[in-house]
């Protein structure tokens, strides 16, 4: 079959669409990944087709924006600037597609793929990595204001004044413009019922992360944690190499690839690990938001393999994104989270339930508290004995196969 993986974000949202890409490639399949243009070379040497939807400058200047990680403008701003643009361009793409040959594989955000389906009804499969992109009343995610004391009546209200007064607004003009174009009936509800494709949807993650709820789409199914990590077969470098054999297993810290604003991230990293005599990782491809010289102990370097990297680290600092919290589990270490908007302290408060981690709000993270919220995490056993239960449990491979035979399923069953 043709699969046409549609997606838009940053490294976390785009490489597990490559990763599962490539396996369906191997399993025979004509696979084609429609992202950003600044992904093409992921994409190119994984084997893959590429479609851009997107030039590389808009993903730059977006990131660019330090407002993106603002807990309130975030989400505006990316919706403005970066996901409804792109309506009309990812559309166009599914459109000329042959539905008999042809099955799309589609993350949340790329709302002309949705559109695509109602128009041509070709198999449409929604495949989201967080658990974040299901709304539920019965277990509404971290940050949302929900106490769980309250009658289930009033989150369901709570939850849809939410999305009719804030996400509904925001999204309606574009979308509904484009439905009433293609003579198409409008929408509403976006993000909460109608991005979700009516047939297939795979969440990228197990149940013992997140537990299906009763509200959620009913015919969502789980595959599991999966992470893919670009150019993980090739073996690691002889300076990082150098650097893990030289000492004790160090902290690594990540704000994310996409963060470009991350100067007081690593300043409190920097003096998180002097305050603990720990040598430390610094990974970034932004160098420069370090300073310019490094204390000893304390290495930078632009992209690491997390596969390789964390299983011989002490524990990792970031920022809460999926892709990283998974390797973390996978690796077995401690994690200290520093969530700052999106599903970023819902994965916070989960990997805190699980008992495999902290977190801390970017307001507090300071030297001082970073390396107290470090101290008790490589100290406590009970947390090392979570980490090592929850490695356990985690089996990429799987859940990749698990991911491939429901789009193989969705191609036979033309939904």
């Amino acid at each position: 079959m043709n699969v046409l993986l549609v997606t838009l974000g940053s490294a976390g949202d785009v490489h597990p669409f490559v990763g599962i890409g490539k396996a369906l490639h191997e399993r025979g399949h004509r696979v084609t990944v429609a992202t950003n243009d600044y992904f093409e070379p992921v994409v190119r040497e994984a084997g893959l087709g590429f479609a851009g939807i997107s030039p590389c400058e808009a993903y730059l200047s977006l990131v660019s924006n330090p407002d993106i990680w603002h807990p309130l403008k975030g989400f505006r701003i990316l919706a403005r600037d970066f996901f409804l643009p792109l309506t009309r361009p990812v559309y166009e793409l599914v459109s000329g597609i042959d539905p008999r040959e042809t099955v799309v594989v589609s993350s949340i955000f790329c709302f002309g793929a949705r559109i695509g389906y109602e128009k041509i009804k070709f198999p449409f499969v929604s495949l989201h990595l967080q658990p974040a992109c299901f709304t539920s009343a019965h277990k509404p995610i971290a940050g949302i204001p929900l106490p769980d004391r309250l009658p289930l009546w009033c989150k369901k209200f709570f939850l849809a004044a939410l999305e009719k007064t804030g996400s509904d607004p925001m999204l309606a003009p574009t979308i509904n413009s484009l439905l009433s174009e293609l003579g198409l009936p409008k929408a509403r509800r976006f993000l909460g019922a109608w991005a979700h494709s009516p047939h297939t949807i795979i969440g990228m993650f197990p149940e013992w992360f997140a537990e299906p709820q009763p509200d959620w789409p009913p015919r969502a199914e789980l595959a599991g944690f999966y992470s893919y990590d670009r150019n993980a077969e090739i073996p690691l470098g002889k300076e990082i190499l150098r650097y893990l054999d030289a000492g004790d297993p160090p902290i690594v810290f990540t704000p994310g690839t996409a963060n470009r604003h991350s100067r007081e991230f690593f300043k409190a990293a920097i003096d998180a690990s002097l305050l603990l005599g720990k040598r430390a990782l610094l990974v970034t491809p932004h160098g420069h938001e370090l300073p310019a010289q490094l204390p000893d102990d304390i290495a930078h370097f632009p992209y690491l393999p997390f596969s390789a990297i964390l299983p011989r680290a002490a524990a990792i600092v970031h920022h809460g994104g999926i892709g990283t919290a998974v390797q973390g589990m996978a690796a077995g270490i401690p994690q200290l989270v520093v969530p700052m908007a999106y599903d970023q302290p819902d994965h916070a408060a989960r990997l805190e339930r699980l008992g495999v981690g902290a977190s801390l709000r970017p307001s507090r993270f300071r030297g001082k508290e970073a390396a107290q919220k470090l101290e008790r995490l490589l100290a406590d056993r009970e947390v090392r004995h979570a980490c090592a239960t929850v490695s356990g449990m985690i089996d990429f491979r799987r859940a990749l196969d698990a991911a491939c035979c429901a789009i193989e399923h969705a191609s036979l069953s033309g939904s």
